[in-house]
């Protein structure tokens, strides 16, 4: 019962950083796609990294 219950707590908690990865994934939006090349594919590369991991945790 207590395993499930943070189980439960684990996936809700996975899915609230899943949706701020996604929205990472967006970073377009907030700096200068010319200017800041390097660092958008940086920030870009670790979230998708992030974002496959926490797909892998979820299934």
């Amino acid at each position: 019962m207590i395993l499930r219950s943070f189980i439960i707590m684990l996936k809700k908690a996975l899915s609230s950083r899943y949706k701020t990865i996604n929205d990472l994934l967006g970073l377009n939006y907030y700096f200068d796609p010319e200017k800041d090349r390097e660092y958008i594919q940086e920030k870009k590369e670790y979230a998708q990294s992030l974002l496959s991991n926490i797909e892998k945790i979820l299934k």
